[in-house]
């Protein structure tokens, strides 16, 4: 597809749910322009889309229904996990708890905004659409910060290991978390006033008038770069050296001599730190990568090919997603709280209840048959 004209500056995008973290999430091959002078959207019908876009938009309208129904149901569990198991005394499980829950707050709000593929408005309710947008801007900016927040914290515990005590505790990792909550509920109300829906109601746009739309223009870049530059330059550049410092951790400790000498010294207490660094590691650099594409993408501004966008978009929903598969690889206390309470679940208990009554029975019948044959042995001598 050809670029749009010179004069279709951050108006011009494609008719499609408007959304956070891009503006090109396209069902209808409409461009539209916003005329500043007789204050409306100017229609322009640009060339006809290719067959291999109409196959990626096809195929990412499936995809993000399961994407979005396996993570709603993954975070739900991690959310459990981090706060009703042992893993709760940690830190970082408040930090991942947390992030449980912005994750499932923009995938729904994700499935909101893509309803509309499927000839579903969600729009035509009063105040709707700015609430859907708000709830995806916030939880954007939540989850990209929880995560650069839990980078920083194991950075802390790693190189500056005398003031983990002091900074890296419970309680601040809640005030964190509730700072940040406080700053995107505030920072954020612009959306509430400067987005909305009209006839038909099937998409979400920034309100035409000049001022309101100069206004969302203008905050929306300043949005990119706190969601989509300095939070992944932290995330990469921490991690980097949160991976090296760890690398050089385990190479000392195959040694034969620095065995020796772990086994004779008590136990320090920073070697937990280099032990669950794996899954952090894992997290970052996951969401990093799944995530940067479509970020340039919004940075820059760059708008085709819009194959290319759509595929971004499907990685960026992905990365709310795969979460609870990565805490699984990447933990194994995790693992074993999974396990524990597919144990205490009513379908698991019968089973593991009806499985030790068995082996009670073969325990006792192995019991009484030992004795009958004592009797026997006893009657014979």
């Amino acid at each position: 597809m050809s670029l749009p004209p010179n004069n279709y500056e951050m108006g011009s995008y494609y008719v499609g749910s408007y959304n956070h973290t891009s503006m090109n999430d396209t069902k209808i091959p409409v461009m539209v322009r916003y005329n500043k002078t007789d204050d409306y959207y100017q229609g322009f019908m640009p060339p006809t889309p290719s067959q291999l876009l109409l196959d990626i938009m096809e195929f990412k309208r499936w995809a993000i229904l399961f994407i979005i129904i396996f993570g709603v149901i993954g975070n739900v569990v991690s959310f459990y996990i981090f706060t009703k198991s042992k893993l709760r005394k940690v830190s970082t499980s408040r930090y991942f708890s947390a992030i449980s829950i912005v994750d499932i707050g923009y995938l729904l709000s994700t499935l909101c905004t893509n309803l509309t593929t499927w000839g579903v408005s969600v729009y035509h309710v009063h105040g709707l659409c700015p609430l859907i947008m708000y709830v995806n801007h916030i939880c954007t900016f939540l989850s990209i910060w929880y995560v650069t927040s839990l980078v920083i914290e194991k950075f802390i515990g790693l190189f500056w290991p005398s003031k983990k005590a002091h900074f890296c505790t419970v309680f601040r990792a809640k005030c964190v978390i509730i700072g940040l909550a406080i700053l995107a509920v505030v920072c954020y109300h612009y959306v509430t006033w400067t987005v909305g829906s009209d006839y038909p109601y099937m998409y979400c746009f920034p309100w035409p008038e000049n001022e309101l739309f100069e206004t969302w223009n203008k905050l929306n870049k300043v949005d990119a770069v706190v969601v989509s530059v300095i939070p992944y330059v932290l995330i990469f550049c921490l991690s980097c050296l949160i991976g090296v410092k760890t690398w050089q951790f385990y190479k000392r400790n195959r040694s034969t001599g620095f065995r020796l000498h772990r086994r004779q010294t008590a136990y320090v207490p920073q070697d937990k730190e280099y032990k669950t660094s794996g899954l952090l590691l894992l997290v970052a650099y996951v969401t990093f990568f799944l995530s940067i594409t479509n970020g340039v993408f919004r940075v820059l501004m760059i708008m085709q090919p819009q194959e290319m966008i759509l595929i971004a978009q499907l990685f960026q929903t992905i990365s709310y997603s795969i979460k609870p598969i990565l805490y699984i690889l990447g933990s194994r206390p995790y693992r074993k709280e999974i396990w524990r309470a597919l144990k205490q679940t009513f379908i698991c208990e019968r089973l593991f209840r009806s499985s030790s009554l068995s082996e009670m029975q073969t325990v006792s019948q192995q019991t009484d048959n030992g004795r009958a044959i004592e009797i026997v042995v006893e009657k014979t001598m």
